[in-house]
């Protein structure tokens, strides 16, 4: 009845952060500056690693995809 948008976001170069050990200080930060951008209701959770999964109920196609070129 009510549209679900998944957007999968990885994180350019984060394999490298990863050899310089700030992989967890990266991961914090764009975890943050993501939550700034998704709506109150949408769920952000970190999938794997440099890799974060939105949820976001009630987002069609064109409102996820203004969302993605933002993030």
């Amino acid at each position: 009845q009510h549209p679900l948008t998944v957007l999968l976001i990885e994180i350019d170069g984060f394999a490298r952060l990863q050899e310089q050990g700030l992989a967890t200080e990266a991961q914090s930060l764009v975890s943050v500056w993501l939550q700034q951008r998704v709506r109150a209701h949408d769920l952000l959770g970190h999938w794997a690693p440099g890799q974060f999964l939105a949820l976001l109920p009630d987002a069609d196609v064109a409102s996820a995809l203004v969302l993605a070129e933002d993030m």
